[in-house]
């Protein structure tokens, strides 16, 4: 009874009409998701940036191979434009670039379990965006299975979403010790008869899970000026606006469906 009284609190949340929740939950009940954390479900794609040459001057070297002090947005860029690859191999790239160094992908992990622990407090603690947590409550509660796609390793990651008390939503995380499109692959495999619903605020994501049987939806919480999306890709501004968006595909799914026992019975 809670259960139901909890689904029936969240529904308003929402503002769901009971014949949009039906919807909602219909939508659900043939999917997979695949959802990102960081910038998605919590505002943390910046603390890495915010820290990361902090914590190149104090662990790794204050100077680089030239001497000079090193500076925030040269370890930044490097970071920025390796998005989606493990952390160990971009300070594998940050050592050679940065200080002139070679070291081992082992050597690089050591480095980026350093750079986890001196930059988890900032990030665990960081915001979740507005009704994140109540739109993962909602679907574990109607039986969907959840789990996160990341390219941040799984115990930052468990962190947050302790911290956040909403690490029993998930299914699993499946974080940076595999390529997203493996896990998608992975998860395709385990779930055959199953569709993937995806949602991330980065490119990578979406190429991830471009798949036949996928529903993507972008999201963009920060507003940002330039698009990154193909135009094709339906975009969410807030959690709200992402339910409407899944009740607007399952009305559309139906009408659909409707024009074709239509054009059956008339052949």
């Amino acid at each position: 009874m809670k259960q139901v009284n909890r689904i029936k609190e969240l529904q308003k949340i929402f503002n769901m009409t009971d014949i949009n929740f039906k919807n909602f939950e219909n939508f659900f009940s043939d999917k997979i998701v695949l959802a990102d954390h960081d910038g998605s479900i919590c505002d943390t794609n910046q603390v890495k940036d915010e820290l990361l040459g902090e914590f190149c001057r104090s662990q790794i070297g204050k100077t680089d191979k030239n001497g000079e002090i090193v500076q925030d947005a040269t370890v930044n860029a490097i970071h920025r434009g390796a998005h989606g690859l493990p952390m160990n191999m971009i300070f594998v790239d940050i050592l050679k670039t940065v200080y002139g160094r070679e070291i081992s992908l082992e050597k690089g992990q050591e480095i980026t379990e350093n750079l986890n622990d001196y930059i988890r407090p900032n990030y665990m603690n960081r915001k979740m965006y507005n009704k994140a947590g109540e739109f993962h409550e909602l679907l574990h509660l109607l039986g969907v299975k959840q789990y996160i796609l990341t390219g941040m390793e799984n115990d930052m990651i468990e962190a947050s979403l302790k911290n956040h008390k909403i690490d029993t939503y998930f299914d699993g995380i499946l974080g940076s010790q595999k390529k997203k499109t493996e896990w998608v692959e992975d998860i395709t495999n385990q779930y055959s008869n199953k569709n993937i619903f995806a949602t991330g605020d980065a490119i990578s994501e979406y190429k991830a899970t471009q798949k036949s049987t996928t529903t993507f939806i972008g999201l963009d919480f920060e507003n940002r000026k330039n698009r990154i999306f193909p135009e094709e890709v339906r975009i969410a501004t807030t959690y709200d606006s992402l339910v409407a968006k899944i009740i607007m595909l399952e009305k559309a799914k139906k009408n659909i469906l409707s024009i074709e026992n239509i054009n059956q019975k008339q052949k």
